[in-house]
């Protein structure tokens, strides 16, 4: 875990909302592998609010536009 990710997940605990926004680049050949260490460990959870098939692309991107979404939207390929 980096440093900064570390400062901003203690900083979390002191807000309201208990959601970090970072990026991460892919380029390093650990940075999947840390991602899912984060995920296994409970430090870093996905909120998927809706899926959608290929099919249904046109609703995601209707659904995403007005706004009203709480987590990550999947298309499901």
């Amino acid at each position: 875990m980096t440093f900064n990710m570390l400062v901003l997940s203690l900083l979390t605990r002191f807000c309201k909302k208990r959601k970090v926004i970072f990026a991460m680049s892919l380029n390093k050949s650990d940075g999947l592998s840390t991602a899912k260490s984060l995920i296994e460990a409970g430090y870093l959870k996905t909120i998927i609010d809706r899926q959608y098939s290929m099919e249904e692309l046109p609703f995601a991107h209707e659904y995403v536009e007005e706004g009203h979404k709480k987590g990550n939207v999947v298309i499901v390929v």
